[in-house]
């Protein structure tokens, strides 16, 4: 690698031009969110998610984790005592701001929304300037990676099944796209942006040995293991093969990059170390693991959902390769290396999607100004019309999430009843147990420090048996069977409101060991009676 990264490689010209670029995502992003704001009524409330609501509201949650005290991460969607552990610092330092400027941690998510996107962006930006030296090329990889998808949106206007994993990756897997993770978690550009970073930076400190660049890849690699610990062993990997290719044939030179690879890595081996012994030795932890199960779809998926990027990527990669430039071995490596990761006989085949469209992103500008200079005059009117075509799946996202705002589902939007016997909850208990519906057991712990039998599938020990059991205990006529339940599970609180209603003919009400404690005309909350329930 021959070319610095220096101050001056990236302009203030441009620096000005992704501020604004920066500013469009994040309204276009923003405005389906608005939009369910302003559907906000008395008696119904916007939840904050149309995409992803069950993940959205397993991050709130973890929010109230850190607005409640807690520094250590525990499973509040399972009643299983276990070890609380060290994971998503991210939000829960964000629910100890949010709890600090006494904000909602719905609002709090949001605004950090305005950082987290453009970090990503000028982490990209960044990103392309190492490689690429003409502007109109980094511009349009920066408009391919910040705005377009693949063609997700084909595949559901011919009719083809939506259901996840059974269509193209970029309709509904964030690691795919950032327009999607800009769309839906805020975690997951930040994600991004600092795994683009950690990219940079080690070329160069491999490269050139310069402390700061072995600092800020440091720095970067332990950040982003705290956000996704499979992250930095992926592009150690990654780095480690390019190495190997630039400098294998001098033994001396290729020991030398190894082992400033090896000191980048290192302030991050004690974290990823703890993450492995936790997910091997605490039981809540393990069972966690198992259910969290991210398997690759058909690869058709893949090809249609990275689509036209991937195809002008591949331009880009044989036109580079013709002019035999060693700073493009790294982009070659990851854009080649990850079809192979994706298919691994272990269950994270997903994850190793992260940041992908980035080195995609750059080979394929590369491509589109060759293919646009071949057919073209008019190169940027040509080219935004190209873009436009490779945005129609986010177009079609977007859309889509402000039809469903505005039928106002109850998976989207919070009847005021049900908010306010969670916010009732919030201010009596404290780490009870709450036995509610699958969806209401979801959204409680995004308002109070509790825990609930069920509500999230991979963060609910044997989420299928609990949902048989929660069925039966509203369906079936056996005391005995509801006894042992709330016993068993050291339930402290039953939540009853329609939804729960809606499960079976169960009454609360002629219960001799559930006590009415609180009562809104809509939703009762009853205290399991352990003196009552053990006779």
């Amino acid at each position: 690698m021959n070319q610095r990264v220096r101050k001056e490689v990236v302009s203030y010209q441009e620096w000005r031009w992704l501020i604004i670029w920066a500013i469009v995502i994040l309204v276009i992003t923003t405005i389906p969110y608005l939009y369910g704001v302003a559907l906000s009524s008395s008696t119904n409330q916007f939840g904050g998610f149309v995409i992803g609501v069950e993940d959205g509201n397993s991050y709130l949650a973890k929010m109230q984790q850190g607005r409640s005290g807690y520094w250590l991460f525990r499973l509040v969607y399972t009643p299983e005592p276990h070890q609380a552990e060290l994971f998503f610092l991210f939000y829960i330092l964000l629910g100890k701001i949010a709890g600090l400027v006494n904000l909602s941690n719905l609002v709090v998510f949001y605004l950090s929304r305005l950082v987290t996107i453009p970090f990503g962006l000028f982490a990209f930006y960044y990103f392309v300037a190492y490689f690429i030296e003409q502007i109109r090329v980094r511009r349009l990889a920066l408009l391919i990676f910040g705005f377009t998808g693949g063609l997700g949106w084909l595949w559901l206007v011919l009719g083809g099944p939506s259901e996840l994993g059974r269509m193209p990756v970029d309709l509904w897997v964030p690691d795919a796209s950032f327009f999607l993770s800009s769309l839906t978690f805020t975690h997951l550009p930040l994600g991004q942006g600092l795994l683009l970073l950690l990219s940079v930076a080690s070329l160069e400190f491999v490269r050139s040995g310069r402390r700061w660049f072995g600092l800020v890849a440091a720095g970067c690699g332990l950040g982003v293991s705290l956000i996704h610990p499979h992250t930095l062993p992926v592009i150690s990997l990654l780095l480690g093969i390019y190495i190997l290719w630039q400098y294998y044939h001098d033994k001396k030179q290729l020991l030398i990059r190894f082992t400033r690879l090896a000191l980048i890595a290192l302030p991050a081996v004690p974290y990823l170390l703890y993450v492995f012994v936790v997910f091997n030795r605490n039981p809540a932890f393990i069972a966690w693991r198992l259910q969290s199960l991210t398997f690759s779809p058909a690869p058709i998926h893949y090809l249609l959902g990275f689509g036209l990027t991937l195809l002008l990527a591949m331009i880009g990669l044989t036109l580079t390769w013709r002019r035999a430039e060693p700073k493009y071995r790294f982009l070659y490596i990851w854009t080649i290396s990850v079809p192979v990761l994706v298919y691994l006989p272990i269950p994270l085949q997903r994850r190793f999607l992260d940041g992908y469209q980035a080195p995609l992103a750059v080979l394929a500008a590369v491509g589109l100004v060759w293919v646009i200079d071949k057919v073209s005059n008019h190169f940027w009117r040509t080219g935004f019309l190209v873009l436009l075509f490779m945005s129609l799946t986010n177009v079609l996202l977007v859309t889509g999430a402000m039809i469903t705002i505005a039928q106002r589902p109850d998976t989207v939007f919070i009847a005021s009843p049900q908010a306010e016997a969670a916010r009732w909850l919030a201010a009596e208990s404290h780490q009870s147990i709450v036995l509610a519906s699958y969806q209401t057991g979801n959204y409680l712990p995004t308002v109070a420090d509790v825990r609930t039998f069920i509500g999230h599938g991979p963060e609910t020990i044997e989420s299928e048996t609990k949902m048989a059991m929660l069925s039966k205990f509203f369906t079936l006529d056996d005391d005995n069977f509801r006894r042992k339940l709330l016993l068993d599970y050291r339930i402290n609180y039953l939540f009853y409101g329609p939804a729960e209603q809606a499960l079976g003919s169960f009454s609360p009400a002629t219960t001799p060991y559930l006590k009415n404690v609180y009562d809104n005309g809509t939703v009762q909350i009853y205290q399991v009676l352990e003196t009552e329930i053990s006779n």
